[in-house]
């Protein structure tokens, strides 16, 4: 079960290119982490879909993405949730949580894609991949038919406003000090 934030490290990504999240993830497998250890990455970017022989794929955009770019160049920019997901399962701990902020573009034009396309893909990437990365769970900010919400109030998405209060305690619904992953579902979920 995740513990309160102050019983772990804080680590952080830029989603600046692909190569920039393969070389975090590669540095997170190797670092010393062990089975007892539940690993929280929280990502806040946007989703985006690409159609691909086998259907409709999640990717995440990394700040050098390009919309205007021809589909070879696609990945350039992009990162593959399934690629994640994957590589998160690949680190040594116990439990990863991955916090997925990515459900604010409403509509893409020059990428074709409708609204909530990501928020679909995304769902089915997961149900499919569900044998393969049996320690990763997932929360994402939406669900299909929604989009994730910034408030000025907060100066962030309401998705991330309440994470954070959850792992700070708000979520330890039975107050035994242990934050479970069902408790902090319970309270996202509430409250947003």
């Amino acid at each position: 079960s995740p513990r309160r934030p102050d019983a772990g490290r804080l680590l952080s990504v830029d989603f600046a290119t692909p190569t920039d999240v393969r070389q975090w993830l590669e540095e997170l497998q190797q670092s010393e982490i062990s089975p007892r250890d539940v690993v929280i990455v929280y990502v806040a970017t946007h989703g985006v879909v690409r159609t691909e022989d086998d259907g409709a794929k999640a990717y995440l955009m990394c700040s050098n993405f390009d919309p205007s770019a021809d589909e070879e160049d696609f990945t350039k920019g992009a990162f593959a949730v399934e690629e994640l997901l994957k590589e998160l399962e690949q680190i040594p701990s116990g439990v990863k949580l991955l916090l997925l902020d990515a459900g604010r573009s409403r509509y893409l034009p020059r990428l074709g894609m409708p609204p909530v396309a990501f928020a679909r893909a995304l769902e089915r990437e997961i149900a499919a991949l569900q044998d393969a990365v049996p320690s990763v769970c997932v929360l994402s900010a939406n669900s299909p038919g929604e989009y994730s919400r910034v408030t000025p109030a907060v100066r962030r998405s309401v998705f991330g406003y309440m994470v954070a209060r959850g792992l700070q305690g708000e979520a330890d619904a039975d107050r035994d000090e242990a934050i479970q992953l069902h408790e902090l579902f319970t309270c996202v979920q509430r409250n947003v």
